[in-house]
């Protein structure tokens, strides 16, 4: 029998006391003289001074080496082609109305190719399945399974709200390729349901979430 997942949480100790000062607020909002008149807020440009510069490039350059020795210690299999283990891989991103980038992945024994929104606000992957009958999922390829000899499937099903639309799917895990790398075992999620216009006008096939883990 599968598991079913919402993202859905009791109110707690710390929602009680959201829903204490949000009942203040509204309650000063009903008694307070109401104004006809814009608030506006004067915004001014800062430039950084060459310390907090050098600083940032502290940060970033230590975020770097953690990375890289999270990549060699890691449990999980990184495969590449001797031609590029010592070598900078550049991915092809396609810039969409300067809101989305998209770019080319690859899930499967053998490699089945798919476009992405390389997303720096999610930390999730997810496809569209072939079992999905959607209309945005009709327009474009699709992830099948019954393809690939590397799918496992996890048995938990999958529903996640949008403030654009709803997904639903399962959970599995799969040989992930990116360029000349390959990571065995990847967990994603296998859409076999979009709801909303957001997935019908869309020009791609997934997400690749490239934010911290903290956010999947």
């Amino acid at each position: 029998m599968s598991q079913r997942a919402f993202f859905s949480r009791p109110l707690g100790q710390w929602g009680v006391c959201l829903f204490v000062v949000a009942s203040l607020m509204l309650f000063m909002s009903l008694t307070s003289p109401v104004s006809a008149s814009s608030l506006k807020i004067n915004l001014k440009k800062r430039k950084w001074s060459h310390k907090e510069e050098s600083h940032l490039f502290n940060i970033l350059e230590e975020r770097q080496k953690y990375f890289k020795k999270r990549v060699k210690t890691s449990q999980r299999s990184f495969l590449f082609d001797d031609t590029s283990k010592d070598a900078e891989v550049a991915i092809h991103l396609e810039n969409v109305r300067n809101s989305q980038y998209i770019g080319q992945i690859a899930l499967g024994t053998p490699p089945q190719y798919f476009d992405v929104i390389f997303d720096t606000g999610s930390a999730n992957l997810w496809i569209a399945s072939s079992l999905c009958d959607s209309q945005g999922c009709l327009a474009r390829d699709r992830f099948n399974h019954s393809k690939s000899k590397s799918f496992h499937p996890q048995d938990f099903e999958l529903e996640v709200q949008f403030g654009t639309g709803t997904l639903e799917g399962y959970l599995a895990s799969e040989d992930f390729h990116l360029g000349p790398m390959a990571i065995k075992h990847q967990g994603f999620a296998e859409i076999s349901r979009e709801i909303g216009d957001v997935f019908k006008e869309g020009e791609f096939e997934g997400i690749l979430g490239l934010a911290y883990p903290e956010l999947a």
